[in-house]
């Protein structure tokens, strides 16, 4: 695997900047300015207005493309979106990562050939939180982003499930929706390892992920993951060996799992649908039927009713060998 990005960044550039303040792409600017001082010694601050400063710019791949973005920042952009109505080819910068395989070939079709790398949990903390290897209190955890009339991230899915399998009392919901326990960023990092950790499994049935960091934080502790089985959200729990896709389309593209324990939800086939939140955009939403969904998260948690010691420690060593800072750090910024 290449070691470090061909992109370099300039020492006069000491902003991270973030597309929006309170979201996942806060998060992820954070941390990395944060592991780009303990590994490299290089210190960044944190912003949220791109400018001539600007060394790292993290946001939505489609909206960069549309705002015709040029400040010239190494950019690290992930999208759940395949296709918006005003995107035009040749508007996404030259200086470009994405997140996952499937990321590629958007990007790929706005004629751009980025690299691949994905994003990175809380290094310090998971490692912490999977030594420490708390008691299961929950059969059933989950943190679900996004609003809660934001119908791909699928919370009524969720919900349904959890009801229909008689769950909720003996689950632990991080999420917005008046259901769960915790609203989203009431926790801090540490609370929410230590509470994936303390669940037999994580459900993510989202419809669809640029990336998605919470199945990857929940591997990093050792909790298997449940979720669709579906190219557009399979980037945590694929393997990376550097090669890029060579599909022209994304529905051809297949999930390349790592030997991992996970369980992946059927799915036979996929509608292009418009997001119901931000007109224009569209994601690809799986067809299933949701009689195979509650199979799954049955079996799931009968197969983890036992602790088992060598599948929680592949689901760590998986994380930490892909989706730590230790080890994207270098390939983003050279030392």
């Amino acid at each position: 695997m290449q070691r470090y990005t061909r992109y370099k960044i300039q020492l006069i550039n000491d902003n991270i900047t973030s597309w929006c303040m309170g979201c996942s792409f806060q998060i992820v600017a954070t941390r990395l300015a944060y592991y780009s001082n303990k590994y490299l010694g290089r210190q960044f601050r944190v912003n949220y207005f791109p400018s001539f400063r600007t060394a790292i710019y993290i946001g939505d791949l489609l909206n960069v493309a549309e705002d015709k973005l040029k400040i010239p920042a190494l950019y690290w952009l992930d999208t759940p979106f395949v296709k918006g109505d005003k995107i035009e080819k040749g508007t996404l910068p030259p200086r470009l990562i994405v997140t996952s395989r499937w990321n590629y070939l958007v990007a790929k079709s706005l004629s751009t050939d980025p690299e691949i790398i994905p994003r990175a949990v809380h290094d310090e903390i998971a490692d912490k939180i999977f030594q420490e290897n708390p008691e299961k209190k929950f059969d059933v955890v989950a943190l679900v982003t996004g609003g809660t009339n934001t119908e791909y991230k699928e919370h009524k899915l969720l919900y349904n499930v959890l009801k229909d399998l008689d769950l909720i009392h003996k689950s632990f919901l991080i999420c917005n929706d008046p259901w769960c326990h915790r609203r989203l960023f009431t926790v801090n990092d540490e609370e929410v390892y230590r509470i994936m950790a303390q669940g037999r499994v994580f459900i993510s049935l989202t419809d669809s992920e640029g990336f998605s960091l919470p199945p990857a934080e929940a591997m990093s502790v050792g909790t298997p993951v449940i979720h669709f089985d579906s190219p557009f959200v399979s980037a945590p729990y694929e393997y990376y060996d550097g090669t890029k896709p060579s599909e022209d389309d994304v529905l051809k593209l297949k999930p390349k799992y790592n030997r991992i324990l996970h369980f992946p939800v059927p799915v036979y086939d996929y509608k292009l649908t418009e997001a119901n939140h931000r007109h224009g955009r569209y994601y690809y939403k799986p067809v299933y039927d949701y009689k195979e969904v509650l199979k799954t998260v049955k079996e799931a948690l009968y197969i983890t009713s036992e602790k088992d010691g060598e599948s929680r420690l592949l689901l760590h060593d998986h994380v930490q060998k892909y989706m730590y800072h230790s080890q994207i750090i270098k390939k983003i910024i050279p030392a």
